[in-house]
Formats: structure tokens, sequence, C-alpha cells
């Protein structure tokens, strides 16, 4: 009997192997030009439930790697004391599915993570807002401020604040290079300051 193999996209390789200026479909985590292949790191996830494709993460750096060889740089989502965002979690071919179907990286495994401290970088996230091309881009951080139900580590355009409480965090540079409409996916670009 003939077996097929399942399409696993390029061997050890990301999914996505073609980055035109338009997709044809955006995904959240997908980069927008190969270039920025070369800014994007393996690290190990500490967060307890994983981090989702499409969501930025903040960094800590561990005392001892998890074994030999591995970085040991672990990111997690921003908490309401973070004062500055790692970079974006980057969908790929060997990440898990939450039962919505949505990629993720688990606990102790690695994730790729576009990092905005080299040369910025240019990705696709989900928009929880209605954006415009030019709008700043700010990660959410906290859910204090009353009415901000938006997901810890999802980005908006405007700051979240009530006086007391700031939900959000700034990322020097960062602004959204397209309209978009909420719930749907948001192109950004991040450029180091």
């Amino acid at each position: 009997m003939a077996t097929q193999e399942a399409y696993l996209g390029t061997v050890g390789g990301f999914v996505q192997q073609t980055y035109p200026n338009q997709h044809g479909t955006w995904l959240p985590g997908d980069i927008m030009h190969g270039t920025d292949t070369n800014l994007i790191d393996s690290v190990t996830v500490a967060e307890t439930n994983g981090v989702n494709a499409g969501q930025f993460v903040t960094k800590a750096f561990m005392s001892t790697p998890l074994r030999e060889g591995v970085n040991n740089i672990r990111v997690s989502l921003p908490t309401a004391t973070s004062t500055a965002i790692y970079g974006m979690v980057i969908v790929n071919r060997v990440m898990a599915s939450r039962n919505d179907g949505t990629p993720y990286a688990p606990l102790n495994t690695m994730a790729n993570v576009l990092r905005f401290d080299r040369a910025g970088g240019r990705g696709v996230t989900l928009a929880y807002d209605t954006i415009a091309a030019g709008d700043p881009v700010y990660v959410v951080r906290a859910n204090a401020v009353t009415g901000n139900t938006r997901p810890i580590g999802s980005v908006t355009n405007a700051a979240i604040t009530d006086g007391t409480n700031t939900d959000t965090l700034a990322i020097p540079g960062a602004v959204f290079v397209a309209n978009a409409v909420a719930g749907k996916p948001a192109e950004f670009e991040a450029r180091v300051q």
C-alpha cells in the first residue's frame, strides 16, 4: 500500500514561504517581509497557558537554561508592571492548536518571536479596535480600567487609562501601516528608535 506524506511546509522552516507586499490571507503572527526572518529568535515560553501567535510578549532571563545549548530567554505575556515589549510571537508549523484552532506555543516549548530591539520588523496581529494607517501601537498589559476587556498581549491604537491605572504600553516607533476593522488582522511596523 502506497503512503502519502502530509504537507508540512519547508522542512525545518516556516510554513509561510513567500512574503508578498499584499497578502491573500493574513493570519495573526505572520511576518510581512522575508528579510524579517533575520529578526526572529527561538525562545522558551514561560506563560502557564502558553502564548498565541500574534500576541506580544515580554522577556526574562533564566539563571540556568532548561538544557545545555538552549537560549536562556523566557517569554511571557506582559503584566501591569511591564515596561518594555520584547516582540510578537510568530506563527510556525510546529505550534500546537487551541480548541478553537488558534495556534499557540505551550509552556516550556520554544516560540519564535519577532524582536523589535534589532531593526524593528513588520507583521500581522489581530485588531480589537478600528485602526487607521499611521496610528500608534499600544500593547494591552492589564485589565484594571473599567470596560477594558481586550486580551493581555493584544494591541490597540490608543492608550487605555482612567487616570489611576494604565492598561497599555506603547511600542516606541511602532505604527499600524493600513486601516483595519475590529476583529480582523492588522498590519503593523515597528521601527527601532
